[in-house]
């Protein structure tokens, strides 16, 4: 599995509904039928180690085997719909949040060790990461105030240091593997870019505010990809230009990640297509329609 390049699953939930196929390239486009649900897929995201994948439906979290495609868990602690899941870097916690505004952290391999914040009953989360492996949460608790939430030793309880407070709501966040810099993606099209540890600000981008596509970096965290309007995505070089512009008429919707490797974008679009982009030449490899029984 780890010969190929995988690409996040959830750039196709858009296409597929209440279906969920694994995607590979270069032999993508050769589904494999996983299962099928009466109540639609909201997420599915891929563990670093490529040894589990997680899916989301409504206020339940399945945890697959990658390799046998088989269930290994079960989860159901949310009250209503989930609206974020993260693996931490190393791919041993699973990180959930749902619609009731609560974060649930378990361990992967004993699905035990569960943890649980909740937040404002004012100000919805859209979005909660692991910060580093599985010691630290960062949280838009209150929706406006990114915040590092990590375990004191003595105690086992959390305290919080405030990151960053924004003008808008925080739409969705992303770290790089290492855990040193940040994205945070506003309401209003901010994208800011930070140092964890230090909370200062890096960068900031004007992206498009409408988007339904969370900026994402690269695997190596030296760029990342963002739509700049209604019609195109970005690639663009932390602390530089943008190196490559996607233009697509079709209109690039819900998904666009890079591959594993970082030499590929693949990005779901509006007429039920999906596209793979070369990101060095800008070239499309491959566009294709999910094909469901």
């Amino acid at each position: 599995m780890a010969s190929k390049r995988y690409f996040a699953l959830v750039c196709f939930l858009w296409l597929l509904g209440a279906t969920v196929a694994l995607f590979a390239y270069p032999s993508i486009g050769e589904e494999s039928l996983l299962a099928k649900s009466d109540i639609p897929v909201s997420t599915v995201v891929w563990s670093p180690t490529e040894a589990v994948f997680a899916t989301a439906w409504n206020n339940a979290v399945i945890l697959w085997d990658g390799k046998t495609n088989e269930i290994l868990s079960v989860f159901s602690e949310h009250s209503g719909p989930i609206k974020a899941v993260h693996f931490s870097a190393d791919g041993a916690f699973l990180l959930t949040l749902g619609q009731d505004n609560m974060i649930v952290v378990r361990d992967v391999a004993s699905a035990t060790g569960e943890t649980r914040v909740i937040g404002s009953g004012f100000a919805p989360m859209h979005d909660a990461l692991l910060a580093d492996r599985s010691a630290s949460l960062i949280i838009p608790r209150d929706g406006v105030e990114t915040s590092l939430y990590y375990r004191l030793r003595l105690t086992n309880r959390f305290t919080s240091h405030l990151l960053l407070e924004t003008d808008a709501p925080v739409q969705s966040l992303d770290i790089t593997k290492d855990g040193e810099r940040l994205l945070i993606f506003t309401q209003d099209g901010t994208l800011t870019l930070i140092n964890v540890k230090t909370g200062a600000p890096l960068a900031i981008y004007q992206r498009y505010a409408q988007s339904l596509i969370a900026p994402h970096f690269s695997p190596d965290g030296k760029s990342f990809i963002a739509a700049l309007d209604s019609t195109s995505l970005a690639i663009t070089a932390i602390g530089g230009e943008d190196t490559l512009t996607i233009r697509d008429s079709a209109l690039p919707v819900h998904a666009a990640v890079f591959s594993s490797d970082g030499t590929h974008v693949a990005y779901a679009l509006k007429n039920g297509s999906v596209k793979v982009i070369n990101v060095f030449s800008g070239a499309t490899i491959k566009a294709f329609w999910t094909k469901l029984p």
